[in-house]
């Protein structure tokens, strides 16, 4: 018997990410982030507005190669195995990531601005002789590097698409949402999508 979909709102997951960001040896931090709060909602809706060409380039892409599988392999094996090697090596996260950084001027307050509102905790982690010190801290975000600041926003962008997906999914929304949807890479920018979500990402500072 096929279980019914909960159309309540009671059944939401939210998950988490860890990014262990090393700045010396023996020093690094861990931030931990979350999908945008309601009241970031604006703001995040007119950043993404300013850069849909952006993402659309990479959704573009990502069609056109699935595409260009489908058309070249006609054994259903193969073209199964072309389909899933394609999914396990596109990381659409970062790669809306990378499109960003791309643009250019006046990108760099934008990508400040949603690290910012998706950081729920971040703590500075130094060895010491009997093992770690932890204590909290509000990280400086222009004190990382490009590549640091890849790391997050490629995360920030994942993470809250899984967290879109997966919840809109449970609803039962997608019909409304989109009569035709088109086929969509598994997540991998902010990880599977669960309620406890913790998959640590290290970017190392150059």
């Amino acid at each position: 018997m096929t279980k019914k979909l909960d159309t309540e709102l009671t059944q939401v997951s939210v998950p988490k990410k860890k990014i262990k960001l090393e700045i010396i040896e023996g020093e690094h931090l861990e931030i931990i982030l979350r999908p945008f709060k309601q009241r970031h909602f604006a703001t995040a809706i007119s950043i993404i507005n300013k850069y849909f060409e952006q993402l659309n380039q990479v959704r573009q892409n990502y069609i056109s190669q699935r595409q260009a599988i489908l058309d070249k392999y006609e054994d259903t094996e193969t073209r199964a195995i072309a389909l899933e090697e394609l999914d396990e090596g596109f990381n659409e996260g970062m790669e809306i990531a990378k499109a960003i950084l791309a643009v250019g001027d006046g990108v760099a307050a934008d990508i400040k601005t949603i690290i910012e509102i998706s950081i729920y905790k971040a703590t500075s982690v130094v060895a010491v002789d009997n093992g770690t010190e932890r204590s909290p801290i509000d990280p400086e975000l222009d004190d990382l590097t490009w590549g640091e600041c890849a790391v997050l926003l490629g995360s920030v962008v994942g993470l809250n698409m899984d967290f879109f997906n997966q919840n809109t999914q449970s609803m039962n929304l997608e019909a409304i949402l989109n009569d035709e949807p088109q086929p969509k890479p598994a997540p991998k920018g902010g990880e599977k999508s669960s309620a406890d979500s913790s998959a640590l990402v290290t970017a190392t500072a150059k």
